[in-house]
């Protein structure tokens, strides 16, 4: 009986002490996982719960950068895609959330946000019958329609960015049917002007220059754009000129920081797998803006999702997401050089994995969005981060 006693208390302490080794060697382990596997110190953040039919779109701003918005699809029970638009405080606190109707399935990614300087937000979206459609977004967070439904060309719109320019107007780019276009709404919510360009596929962003608008799209190619086409365009939509960018390439992202203008693009490699991410400054945003960039690539390696770029306090940041989800953030500051913020690891453990980010830039800090999964045992939870990251 004491035997049976005896060998019944040494095989508990043996499960206690099993316990615990296995609960030390499980901190051990986390403790020494590699920075990617880990939150990015210093950055405030929230979260909001996603699936994995969520699709990020975009994030933007007010001038002042004092109110800020997320823009999503989600799915609902039911109802099919939903567009969403969250907004935040300049501290990252949420605000409104409201729905903006559902979208068709091959429209989901595409729509476009700006804010005015009251933090009213504006969004440029597809309606049901393939025409362009604003709303606006106000403090209260109610939704309104913006004018009415515009139809800017033969074929279903798909919005690639929104402008709130410099005189007041909505400026709204992207594709209509195979080609692309850019269109300019009066802040009274009437058509003002539309140009399409057979020569692209979309026009993928815009921002103000000195004499009206640089615009960056993409041209025909096989799978992906064959090139980045860089245009200016007179404040009535007329082409002052133009160049182009060899590719393929997936995105190009245009960017102020307030006296330069940023272009950011990917040339892909070879076999479309891999591809290097370039950055080229532009000193003033006029017709000088087209003449000798300065041009770097800032990432070489495979891509998970495209980078973004945003400008602001005279400096950019880029943000994107390498292979295994991977977030990539760097900084450029006034003088053009590139500095790393944040960096996965090539073999860091796939804990926390980005799969889509946008960016945009205040005075002091930038403002990332991203849809990232958790690892939870043999499944992934999916969530929208909101995260403020200040200049170093």
């Amino acid at each position: 009986m004491r035997n049976a006693r005896r060998n019944t208390a040494s095989a508990a302490s043996k499960h206690v002490r099993n316990k615990f080794l296995a609960a030390a060697w499980m901190l051990a382990w986390l403790a020494a996982l590699p920075a990617a596997a880990q939150e990015p110190a210093g950055w405030q953040q929230q979260a909001l719960p996603a699936t994995d039919s969520t699709k990020l779109i975009a994030i933007a701003g007010s001038a002042d950068r004092s109110a800020l918005g997320m823009l999503y699809t989600d799915a609902a029970p039911g109802r099919g895609d939903q567009l969403r638009l969250v907004t935040f405080d300049a501290l990252g606190k949420q605000q409104k959330s409201a729905g903006l109707g559902a979208r068709a399935e091959p429209l989901r990614e595409h729509a476009g946000i700006a804010f005015d300087a009251t933090g009213g937000a504006y969004v440029a979206a597809t309606d049901e019958a393939g025409n362009l459609r604003l709303s606006r977004l106000d403090q209260r967070g109610a939704v309104t329609p913006f004018g009415k439904a515009f139809s800017v060309g033969s074929g279903t719109v798909k919005v690639g960015a929104l402008l709130l320019a410099r005189q007041g107007n909505l400026v709204v780019a992207g594709a209509v049917g195979s080609q692309g276009f850019v269109a300019a709404v009066s802040p009274q919510g009437e058509l003002q002007w539309t140009r399409t360009f057979e020569e692209l596929v979309m026009v993928l962003d815009i921002v103000d220059s000195d004499d009206g608008y640089l615009v960056a799209g993409g041209t025909p190619g096989e799978m992906f754009p064959e090139a980045v086409w860089l245009g200016r365009l007179g404040r009535d939509g007329a082409t002052l000129g133009s160049e182009s960018r060899p590719g393929p390439t997936r995105y190009a992202h245009l960017a102020s920081d307030g006296r330069r203008i940023g272009l950011l693009y990917e040339k892909l490699a070879p076999g479309l797998e891999s591809g290097s991410v370039v950055l080229e400054l532009f000193a003033g945003g006029g017709s000088a803006a087209l003449q000798q960039p300065a041009r770097q690539t800032i990432f070489d390696g495979r891509l998970a999702a495209p980078f973004a770029l945003a400008g602001g306090g005279g400096r950019f940041t880029a943000a994107g997401v390498a292979d295994h989800g991977r977030l990539q953030v760097f900084d450029i500051d006034a003088a053009g050089k590139v500095a790393a913020l944040y960096q996965g690891q090539a073999k860091a453990p796939a804990y926390i994995r980005y799969h889509s980010i946008d960016v945009v830039r205040g005075a002091t800090a930038a403002w990332l969005a991203g849809l990232r999964s958790r690892a939870d045992g043999p499944r992934r939870q999916f969530e929208l981060v909101f995260a403020r990251v200040p200049d170093r």
